[in-house]
């Protein structure tokens, strides 16, 4: 049996970040085998069927709503079942994004069931037609790239340190729901900042507190003032933190930075 082979004529122009220089469709035969070698990227997108491949040691078997990414200069085999044949899209590319595309696939197959390679293959553009694929293929990477590339550790931090920085004087804030405004896991997230910062996210938060709470004494805010604004729930529990942390309540920090004012007229 020999299958349907269609290929849209690409022209290299050697985009810098994409550049696509190979496009095609193939409905694979049943029983379909084929060895290939390349030297730059091609990721594969199932249509239909059944699409098995071979890459050194890794095998797969790809249904609808998968792609694959094989990088350049590897060695591979793909084809179908003989009872499965399956009908495949491909594109062909290199450039400066070839290995962040690797590893927003996550190596070498991934979920991916959205629009973008089927709207790439009916698109009538004649003159841009590389553009068009360049563009897609970068929107394609950013929707990978968010869902399976772990941020860096110093962004979870980051946006921790700037959750608790705006909102520390609600007092129903918590660690917890800073990990959840974050978008982790609370334990990992307490996990990462001792590690980053040598204390821990309850910690970082109750010395942002304390440190407005000593500003705001000094200013001659009343505690209970102090209490609302530092957001601690009652000035009792305020007064309560300030001289574990502090070593004095807040009334004896007031009245030793009088006195200390005091001395130095």
């Amino acid at each position: 049996m020999i299958g349907k082979f269609q290929k849209r004529y690409i022209i290299n122009k050697n985009l810098s970040d994409i550049n696509p220089v190979d496009f095609g469709m193939f409905t694979v035969p049943g029983g379909y085998c084929h060895s290939q070698l390349n030297d730059v990227y091609y990721v594969y997108s199932v249509v239909s069927g059944t699409f098995n491949i071979t890459r050194g040691e890794e095998n797969a078997s790809l249904t609808s709503g998968e792609i694959c990414i094989i990088p350049p200069n590897t060695q591979y085999v793909w084809g179908s079942d003989e009872d499965d044949p399956c009908k495949i899209i491909w594109i062909g590319f290199d450039g400066a994004y070839g290995k962040r595309f690797e590893r927003a696939v996550g190596g070498f197959v991934t979920q991916y069931d959205g629009p973008l390679f089927r709207e790439m293959w009916s698109a009538n553009y004649r003159r841009c037609r590389e553009e068009y694929i360049a563009g897609t293929m970068m929107q394609l990477y950013c929707e990978l790239a968010e869902r399976n590339m772990p941020a860096p550790v110093s962004n979870h931090i980051r946006n921790a340190k700037d959750c608790m920085e705006v909102n520390y004087i609600n007092p129903t804030l918590n660690v917890s729901k800073v990990a959840e405004n974050v978008g982790i896991d609370r334990r990992y997230m307490s996990r990462i900042f001792k590690e980053t910062e040598g204390i821990s996210p309850q910690e970082y938060l109750t010395n942002l507190r304390m440190g407005r709470a000593l500003e705001l004494l000094g200013m001659g805010f009343s505690i209970a003032e102090v209490s609302t604004m530092c957001g601690y729930s009652s000035p009792f529990h305020f007064s309560t933190m300030f001289k574990k942390v502090n070593g004095v309540s807040p009334s004896k920090y007031r009245t030793i930075q009088k006195n200390k004012q005091n001395s130095e007229q």
